[in-house]
């Protein structure tokens, strides 16, 4: 890619917003055009690239080539400090700016950068509790082909914790009713996940694909309805299931955490109050490390409270530890 076509502001100073603008679409075409081995990355990488260029325009930076490592710190940790979830920002600052760096737009090696640890905040989103769930399930008409479908996939989230990407691309192949099984391989960590197929999910499931389903041969359950045999967005289960909330008169505010994810919570809560190890819990959910399992812990008043120290070491001067 020529160098040219990256510079924002060929003067050195600042230029219009619809040029910064073309600019910013440039690279991220580029990107978008890329092979990547997943489509995470991508979304990642594209989402650094806009936070930097949004960055440097606040700050009056001019130049994608002229910034420094001191800038690109300065970058990192501002934008560390105002997330929650620091891990995935940070790999999709990696990706972005090896990307970057291999094209010439920066003229720097920044990896060292990433390394750095940083404070940032750490939200506790919460699990809809259960009685939520089950008025989400009763508004659902399940007289309707559609009404079918939203039930069996919001069915499934709730019994396994499931991502929105592996309900949408689940495949009829994933299935072994004979055995009573549904495995996965989960996208987000390429961890392969043998489920029990519960009797309730199973019937569920059967009402679907035999009464309501598309007649197509795609090996998608949830197909989109456009005739094409493609797996439903997954935003579509998204907006099923905030639609259902809303109908079932959940109260929601923006950012509260209690969106389709928030079922994942639950099962892992369910989990833990019922005694299962948190390796059992990671294998359930499929984590990639045992550490993602031990945020579920915080969910559980009980188990938070055995984790406590008690006061009898407390005097009325202080402690008095012996």
């Amino acid at each position: 890619m020529d160098n040219k076509t990256i510079i924002i502001a060929q003067s050195g100073q600042p230029c219009a917003g619809s040029e910064v603008a073309s600019r910013e679409a440039l690279i991220l075409d580029t990107i978008k055009s890329m092979h990547w081995p997943g489509k995470t990355m991508a979304r990642r990488a594209a989402s650094a690239v806009r936070a930097l260029f949004k960055w440097m325009m606040q700050t009056g930076r001019s130049e994608l080539d002229k910034l420094t490592l001191a800038d690109i710190r300065e970058h990192y940790i501002s934008r560390m400090c105002s997330v929650s979830y620091a891990k995935s920002i940070r790999y999709g600052m990696k990706l972005a700016f090896r990307y970057l760096a291999d094209s010439g737009c920066v003229g720097i090696d920044c990896n060292a950068i990433f390394s750095l640890k940083v404070a940032t905040r750490n939200r506790l989103l919460p699990a809809m509790p259960p009685e939520d769930i089950a008025k989400l399930l009763e508004s659902i008409d399940r007289n309707t082909p559609r009404g079918k479908r939203d039930y069996a996939f919001i069915l499934i989230g709730a019994a396994f914790g499931l991502r929105c990407c592996d309900i949408a691309t689940l495949r009829l192949g994933d299935m072994d009713w004979r055995s009573g099984t549904i495995s996965i391989v989960q996208s987000k960590t390429g961890l392969s996940t043998a489920l029990p197929l519960l009797e309730g999910v199973g019937e569920a499931l059967k009402d679907y694909i035999l009464n309501a389903r598309e007649k197509c041969s795609s090996d998608f359950v949830f197909v989109a309805s456009d005739g094409t045999g493609r797996c439903i967005p997954r935003g579509t289960i998204q907006k099923a299931f905030a639609a259902y909330a809303r109908k079932a008169g959940i109260t929601r505010a923006a950012g509260d955490g209690l969106g389709f994810h928030s079922l994942r919570r639950s099962v892992g809560k369910r989990l833990v109050l019922g005694g299962v190890s948190l390796p059992t819990i990671s294998q359930v959910l499929g984590h990639g490390s045992i550490n993602s399992a031990e945020r579920y812990i915080n969910l559980s008043e009980d188990e938070l409270r055995s984790c406590a120290l008690d006061f009898t070491l407390v005097g009325e001067g202080g402690a008095s530890w012996k």
